[in-house]
C-alpha cells in the first residue's frame, strides 16, 4: 500500500461534505504523519498494513477558530483514532474506522 508521497485533501467525513478549511493528511515512508487538521496542524506517528493504518498518538497545535470550523476539525481527529480500514484507488483514499468513514482525494498543488 503506497500512502506516502501524496497529500491527501478530506472530502468528506460520514458521507458529509468537509466544507470548512482545508484538512490535509500526508504519510512519510518513515511512520510519520503531518497535515491541516482545519484550523491547527497535526503530527503524529502511524503503522500501516496492506489494509489497515494505525494513527497515534496524534499532536496538534491549539489555534481556536469559528464554532463550525472547530466541529469539524474535532470530528476529523475523532475519526483519525483507532485502526482504520483503507481503500486507496484511483479515486484516492478512504480511512473507515468503527464508527467513521473518511474519504480524500489526491490535492492540487499550487504554485
Amino acid at each position: 500500500m503506497e500512502l506516502h508521497g501524496v497529500t491527501w485533501e478530506l472530502v468528506d467525513i460520514d458521507g458529509e461534505r468537509a466544507a470548512q478549511g482545508r484538512a490535509t493528511i500526508e504519510f512519510t515512508d518513515d511512520g510519520r504523519v503531518f497535515g491541516s487538521a482545519s484550523l491547527n496542524r497535526l503530527m503524529g506517528s502511524y503503522e500501516a498494513t496492506d489494509e489497515a493504518v494505525s494513527l497515534g498518538p496524534l499532536a496538534t497545535t491549539l489555534m481556536a477558530g469559528p464554532p463550525d470550523v472547530m466541529d469539524q476539525e474535532q470530528r476529523y481527529l475523532a475519526a483519525l483514532s483507532g485502526t482504520l480500514r483503507v481503500q486507496l484507488d484511483d479515486a484516492g483514499l478512504e480511512l473507515q474506522g468503527r464508527d467513521h468513514v473518511l474519504r480524500f482525494t489526491r490535492a492540487s498543488v499550487t504554485v
